[in-house]
């Protein structure tokens, strides 16, 4: 694995099958402006937290909100942190929140409720690229946590000539395909299993009915 400040790292596993997107992310300074609270709410540390966001690989259940907005399934519940009471009127495009049961990462300069833990380098969607937005539903998204100066070496490198995050292809055994119906603006690839859907982790049945009815 070669990794540097121009690129994601790359990882291939000949034994599985999934489409990994790995996301640095600095967890420092202005970046994590509620990490301390997401520590402190479940009765972690700040760098418990910060193992326990990047020891996982979220799946992509769908983009909306905003272009390039993923709803990611996954989440630890060990870390999971009510939305702010009084939303901010503007978050820097590339930061890294926790809203409930959700992580993700805002794609554009936005409002919005979830705890700031961190920022990437890495714009989810930049109309510079050939495909702008930077992954699909039913991929996955692992975040690497970086120092500020790697931070700002790729931010550089990003401002310069567009940044493009290696994508890793990992196969994983006994996958199925889950195709939810045009009229609901989106394709899904997930995993059936026993009589339920399941993505990574159990998607909770109201979330997705809220999903279907386009009231999310």
């Amino acid at each position: 694995i070669e990794k540097s400040a121009k690129t994601a790292s790359e990882i291939k596993d000949t034994d599985n099958e999934k489409t990994i997107h790995e996301i640095p992310v600095c967890y420092e300074g202005e970046f994590a402006e509620d990490l301390k609270d997401v520590a402190k709410i479940n009765g972690l540390s700040t760098e418990e937290v910060i193992s326990i966001h990047t020891g996982t690989d979220y799946l992509i259940y769908m983009l909306g909100f905003l272009p390039g907005f993923a709803y990611l399934g996954g989440l630890d519940k060990r870390i999971e942190t009510p939305r702010l009471e009084t939303p901010r009127t503007k978050i820097p495009a590339g930061s890294v929140g926790i809203g409930g049961n959700q992580t993700g990462i805002y794609p554009l300069a936005s409002p919005g409720g979830w705890r700031l833990i961190g920022k990437t380098p890495v714009l989810p969607f930049d109309k510079r690229r050939k495909d702008p937005i930077l992954y699909k539903s039913g991929e996955y998204i692992r975040f690497k946590r970086i120092d500020k100066e790697t931070f700002d070496k790729i931010e550089k490198e990003a401002a310069a000539r567009g940044f493009e995050n290696i994508i890793s292809l990992v196969t994983e055994e006994n996958a199925a395909s889950v195709l939810f119906h045009k009229k609901h603006g989106f394709t899904h690839s997930g995993r059936l299993e026993k009589v339920g859907v399941k993505f990574g982790k159990e998607l909770d049945v109201l979330f997705l009915q809220k999903l279907l009815k386009g009231t999310l």
